[in-house]
């Protein structure tokens, strides 16, 4: 489904992620976890190119493209396989929830406004807000604007969805519903790359916990493998540290 190889980054003379090597499979849940500035953002961007990696190279499906040569159709492509929800929710707060989630099928999949109204009206149903549709971002609560954000990944029907700590600018009540939420799109085996720092959630959710430091894979393996029988000290230092 999607393979990264001998990714690298640098930032000025900061290289922040060095020679990474990753294959998730359809269906599959991988959660990255792992200290602050570590990375795992960038990785997330990078697969989306919001940053353009140095070098490397990433196959999603039947594409495959050189990361470090890209050209504007190899973006276009991984960007309609590809679906990114941020931490900030990045809502057009000019703009309704149902046209938050209509803008880009019309925009970018050129697709009629009542099409693209279905679609929207169906993903907010399935994140559960659909009585808010005509709201703006500014009457909703943090997660209400996550789910918003979720409801508009999932209506383009992406290969991937990229999820980077989105519950971490939520109070502490509201991140329960996003969690559900995600916790139903495993369950319905969407394929998912999340950066978290909700250790319990990881454990529950994730096929494969992979643990990042200084921009590297450090160690990689199931929630059991990661933090059950793992004798790294370093991991089960970090899980008892973020729990």
């Amino acid at each position: 489904m999607l393979k990264i190889n001998s990714l690298s980054k640098k930032f000025d003379q900061n290289t922040v992620l060095k020679n990474i090597n990753l294959e998730v499979k359809k269906g599959e849940v991988v959660v990255l976890i792992g200290p602050s500035g570590t990375g795992k953002s960038t990785l997330l961007r990078c697969i989306n190119i919001l940053e353009k990696a140095d070098s490397g190279s990433l196959t999603i499906g039947d594409l495959n493209v050189n990361l470090a040569n890209l050209h504007k159709k190899d973006i276009l492509k991984i960007r309609r396989k590809t679906a990114m929800v941020f931490q900030n929710y990045n809502l057009f707060n000019n703009k309704t929830v149902i046209e938050n989630i209509t803008e880009p099928l019309i925009v970018v999949k050129k697709m009629d406004k009542e099409s693209a109204n279905k679609i929207a009206l169906e993903k907010l149903k399935l994140v559960g807000i659909e009585e808010k549709k005509d709201q703006y971002p500014s009457r909703l609560s943090g997660g209400q604007k996550q789910r918003v954000a979720i409801a508009r990944a999932l209506a383009i029907d992406p290969e991937v969805i990229l999820m980077d700590e989105p519950t971490s600018a939520l109070d502490p009540e509201l991140v329960g519903e996003v969690l559900d939420v995600i916790r139903s799109l495993a369950e319905a085996h969407m394929t998912m790359i999340i950066v978290s720092h909700e250790m319990k959630f990881a454990r529950e959710i994730a096929d494969r916990i992979i643990f990042m430091e200084n921009g590297v894979i450090e160690e990689e393996g199931s929630p059991s493998e990661l933090f059950r029988e793992n004798k790294n000290t370093r991991i089960n230092q970090f899980a008892r540290i973020v729990v």
